[in-house]
């Protein structure tokens, strides 16, 4: 019993239980789906009230083969009429140029400026100062009224940790993401993680400050074994925490500007 307990305590913790997100449509089908069927049925309904029944018949195919192509998904859960319209915009954005972003004094974007592409365009970015003085930055979409703050973060990584003080990270970040959830204002939140080889002199640098003169020689062996061999292999990893807030607390609420929002989140 005792050996069965150490096996089932030494086995790698299995996060799971995720679902894909399925459409609230009739029958599984889209939000656009389920408008096209209801709107087939009353459409077949009235041409035949009007005793146009071949157009009807001829109406009824279109609906049916629209219904079949967007019941039909690909590995990315995107639907058939989905890649066509995508296709169709991205052959139009390369006829029209927009496929090409140049950005700088000798491009077209207003005031020689280089912002960025896409929807991020309009966006701008202010600083700010928190509580304890230190400044960071605010970054505003305009279009959506959101406010960004993004700050960085330098995970250990599981390298040399126990698996038990690795399952208690995880049980930490999953109580910090249950606790966004009750955070006013907030609409979404994002992390991104960068990882570059370790080269493996911060390791050293931070045991050669720390070694004392009088330590035993066997531990001083072990110590610089430890730093020849970790750094084989090992990373730098460093997470950015991107944390997105609407200009207004509440819906209907009134919309706050830059400063109102930069003083709310410097408390």
């Amino acid at each position: 019993m005792a050996q069965t307990e150490a096996k089932t305590e030494n086995r790698p913790r299995v996060y799971g239980n995720f679902r894909t997100p399925t459409s609230k449509g009739l029958a599984g089908l889209s939000t656009a789906g389920t408008v096209l069927l209801i709107g087939g049925v009353v459409g077949g309904i009235l041409l035949m009230m009007l005793n146009l029944w071949l157009v009807a018949l001829g109406f009824e195919a279109v609906i049916l083969v629209l219904i079949a192509l967007s019941m039909s998904k690909n590995k990315h859960g995107r639907t058939l009429i989905e890649r066509i319209v995508r296709r169709a915009g991205w052959a139009n954005a390369v006829y029209a140029g927009a496929n090409v972003y140049r950005a700088g004094p000798v491009s077209r974007v207003p005031e020689g400026t280089t912002k960025l592409p896409g929807v991020s365009a309009r966006s701008t970015i202010t600083e700010h100062v928190d509580g304890y003085g230190r400044p960071f930055a605010l970054l505003e979409v305009p279009q959506r009224h959101h406010y960004t703050v993004v700050f960085s973060s330098e995970p250990d990584g599981g390298g040399m940790v126990d698996q038990e003080h690795i399952n208690r990270w995880v049980d930490r970040w999953a109580h910090w993401l249950g606790m966004l959830t009750d955070e006013p204002g907030l609409t979404a939140a994002s992390v991104t993680i960068e990882t570059a080889p370790d080269s493996g002199y911060r390791l050293a640098r931070k045991i050669e400050a720390r070694m004392v003169d009088n330590a035993p020689q066997f531990a001083r062996d072990v110590i610089n074994e430890t730093v020849q061999m970790l750094p084989t292999g090992a990373t730098i990893t460093r997470a950015y925490i991107a944390v997105t807030f609407k200009a207004s607390v509440r819906a209907g609420g009134r919309i706050r500007n830059a400063q109102e929002v930069a003083d709310d989140l410097a408390a």
